[in-house]
């Protein structure tokens, strides 16, 4: 039986530098360039071209094009109450997709706004090439406390019996035979969370470093996701690795996860890579155009 090494904590580090640093859109590149002029195109900036005591008005196809897009987009998903729908596979599953139907809803329209996560993922997409949710299951604590004065024995053993409270102040008057306590109460609470990811977040980077002053100093925080055999089973596990750093990237934390927590939307795939093009690729062209027979005439 062959035998396999896991992958050591300094491996990994090492593979997750070489990753960070080989990521589409790190520190700059072709991918960052082109997000950073279909913004400045969409906002209306000079475009560099201009000439002084010359017209130097923009055409603004880009904003245009986008922002006309964006509600029949939207009216799929908005229009209806059901922005996804179960279908049962036989009458057996009715019930349980019509559940399913009504739960998903739920969370995405109401526990999260789903309209405003549309809206931001749709534009991004449009805009800079790429869509981003991420999904996860937010688990919260919230921790009170109440004072009670004068409790019988009774019910003191009745407060105390839930096991989520922890007395934190007690006192005893054996005159009375009366309790005083102060209870602390943690209750744990979870949902469904989900938030659209900015696309320069998603593989891009940018500086703003203050090295004189370390209060202000920036370490980036990094969420990545490998897949590497770290107990030895000759299996590469999908791992979830938190590093932090600039340059060089300390590991945070790790845990080995079921499956990616992304969903993306790319408006204009392109064959065999991750990354499309944006509407504002398509468009940027007739923008420079438009914007130099305006200047012209």
């Amino acid at each position: 039986m062959a035998k396999y090494k896991k992958v050591t904590t300094e491996q990994l580090k090492g593979i997750v530098n070489d990753g960070i640093r080989t990521s589409a859109g790190y520190h700059g590149g072709e991918l960052q360039r082109r997000r950073e002029e279909a913004l400045e195109r969409y906002l209306g900036y000079k475009d560099g071209s201009e000439i002084e005591g010359r017209n130097q008005i923009i055409s603004t196809d880009v904003m245009d094009t986008i922002e006309s897009m964006l509600p029949p987009l939207l009216k799929p998903f908005t229009s209806t109450s059901d922005m996804v729908r179960f279908e049962p596979v036989g009458p057996e599953d009715e019930q349980a997709a019509d559940q399913a139907t009504q739960y998903a809803n739920h969370v995405f329209l109401k526990q999260n706004d789903g309209f405003q996560l549309l809206h931001e993922t749709f534009k991004d997409a449009l805009l800079s090439g790429v869509g981003v949710f991420k999904f996860w299951w937010d688990e919260k604590v919230d921790v009170t406390s109440e004072t009670y004065e004068g409790l019988t024995e009774e019910e003191l053993t009745l407060l105390m019996n839930n096991p989520d409270v922890e007395a934190t102040e007690h006192t005893f008057d054996e005159t009375t035979g009366l309790h005083d306590v102060k209870l602390r109460q943690e209750k744990k609470t979870g949902k469904v969370k989900v938030e659209t990811v900015a696309p320069e977040d998603f593989g891009d980077n940018s500086t703003g470093d203050d090295t004189n002053d370390r209060s202000r100093r920036v370490i980036w925080l990094y969420e990545c996701y490998i897949r590497t055999d770290r107990n030895g089973d000759g299996i590469a596990e999908l791992v979830k690795v938190t590093a932090a750093g600039s340059g060089t990237y300390d590991i945070l934390d790790e845990e080995e996860v079921d499956a990616l927590p992304f969903s993306v939307l790319i408006p204009i795939p392109m064959p065999h890579r991750f990354f499309g093009l944006s509407v504002a690729d398509q468009v940027i062209p007739l923008q420079r155009i438009k914007t130099s027979l305006w200047r012209n005439l």
